[in-house]
């Protein structure tokens, strides 16, 4: 592990020269005063990839053969590049911990602060980047303020000033995990391009044969909208439909719903295979969903493919932190947030301020319910509480 030395006249511009020089994701390993203002003692990455002699020191690389009773290096290599995987784990548990411990003794603002943070359902990665390189000047509420900015500025809202659906044309498949409130979102906007357009301009698909009674659904919702309601039974009519209605303004497609256990060939899918450069993807994710399967939603084989995120259900979560932590990890655009079963009113353009604030007030309104279980978290990422194993 190599580390730099950053001397500054105070704290904020010791931590500011970190991030310039090492990036936001830099590890703090100590920090002090000194006579002359802070030392902070950094570093980039913990373990280096191993090199050989001849990188090293810039010599070719010797042409010979090694000898036939020397142990092949590929099997072995590779479980030395698992080994040094855990090990780089461990190393940043531990600095981490002993980082945050420092917080508990010598910041009580700082550690107050990451523990509140954490309450919202913000991941520890976030918030222990974002609570390292807050400035030490001012009060807790200043601190607070400054954090809840920062996530705000994380949060990739997409370069649109419209509404998405206004913005929206052509084929739009949607597509997500089962239960993630697809058809509804769907209808939610057929019916705003039906207000910004008119019903001549829209058509529905349903392109889900698993679902009992998902075409059923959409079809009552084309009723209501009083716009056409087509159903591919078989995925193999999917191009031919298509082909038939891509002439309309909007067509919304609602894809079946897929499981974790699908989403390493999801791409393979019909939905993904059309030789059609009109269709824009979108993914639907419920706010409601744990940050583990939010995670392999957002980086499955699909993601290079996605113009954007559409937030569902956020009326039913008690926390908006692990899905606010998911969707700055992805750096994907969250364009739209549904909220309710209106299908004419419930869906409005993502905001970030409101969405985070939202956060913070979920989180004190039901701060007594997951009260215990963040103090547990904290308290393992302490350094007296981390157990080695030998």
């Amino acid at each position: 592990m190599q580390s730099k030395r950053f001397f500054a006249e105070n704290s904020k511009m010791a931590f500011q020269m970190v991030k310039e020089s090492l990036g936001p994701d830099a590890i703090i390993i100590s920090n002090r005063s000194t006579d002359g203002g802070v030392e902070i003692i950094a570093s980039e990455t913990l373990i280096e990839e191993n090199k050989s002699p001849a990188e090293e020191s810039g010599l070719p690389e010797p042409e010979f053969q090694l000898n036939t009773l020397v142990e092949p290096a590929g099997e072995r290599g590779g479980i030395r590049v698992g080994e040094l995987q855990d090990l780089k784990k461990v190393l940043t548990d531990e600095l981490n911990a002993i980082k945050i411990g420092s917080w508990k003794e010598r910041d009580t603002d700082r550690y107050a602060l990451f523990q509140k943070l954490l309450k919202l359902g913000f991941s520890i990665k976030l918030v222990s980047r974002i609570v390292t390189f807050l400035e030490d000047e001012g009060d807790y509420q200043q601190m607070e303020n400054d954090a809840i900015q920062e996530i705000i500025w994380s949060l990739n809202t997409g370069p649109l000033v419209r509404t998405p659906v206004e913005d929206m044309s052509g084929i739009v498949m949607l597509h997500g995990a089962t239960g993630a409130g697809k058809t509804t979102t769907i209808a939610k906007i057929a019916s705003m391009a039906v207000a910004a357009h008119s019903a001549e301009d829209v058509v529905l698909v349903c392109a889900d044969n698993r679902r009992m009674g998902g075409y059923q659904q959409l079809l009552g919702y084309g009723k209501i909208l009083e716009i056409p309601v087509l159903h591919v039974r078989r995925s193999t009519e999917l191009p031919e439909i298509l082909s038939a209605v891509k002439s309309k303004k909007l067509v919304l497609v609602d894809n079946a719903g897929v499981t974790p256990t699908e989403l390493k060939d999801v791409h393979l899918s019909p939905a993904f295979n059309c030789d059609m450069p009109e269709i824009k993807h979108y993914l639907a994710i419920a706010a409601t969903t744990q940050a583990g399967v939010l995670n392999q939603l957002l980086s499955a084989p699909w993601k290079d493919q996605l113009e954007g995120l559409i937030i569902t259900k956020a009326d039913e979560a008690l926390q908006l932190g692990e899905c606010i932590s998911c969707l700055i990890d992805s750096h994907l655009p969250a364009l739209l947030v549904s909220s309710g079963r209106n299908i004419h009113q419930d869906l409005n353009a993502v905001s970030a301020d409101e969405l985070v604030n939202d956060a913070v007030r979920l989180g004190e309104l039901y701060a007594d319910l997951i009260d215990e279980g963040v103090n547990l978290t904290a308290k393992t990422l302490l350094h007296n509480e981390l157990k080695f194993l030998h």
